[in-house]
């Protein structure tokens, strides 16, 4: 699970430093919306098509490694984050 997630977050980063989008952006729009369960899938995010594009390759990663998508999701739901700014 956590190979799937670590390709998913490598890939985005990728994609939005080609694009010129600043982690500050990112940041912004994220703690701005405390409201989004995930921010990235929001289309005002301005890292949006990025993070569709990784989570694609994350969910194929979670196919080559056995790992059914619905499962997958609630080991990651269950995790409780927390903001210490």
């Amino acid at each position: 699970m956590e190979a799937a997630l670590i390709v998913h977050e490598l890939v985005e980063m990728i994609l939005t430093k080609h694009r010129g989008i600043t982690w500050g952006e990112i940041d912004r729009f994220d703690m701005g919306h405390p409201e989004l369960d995930d921010p990235g899938a929001d289309p005002r995010a301005p890292y949006h098509l990025e993070h569709l594009a990784a989570e694609q390759i994350e969910k194929q990663m979670c196919i080559l490694l056995g790992l059914p998508w619905a499962e997958y999701q609630a080991a990651f739901d269950a995790l409780k984050f927390t903001n210490k700014e």
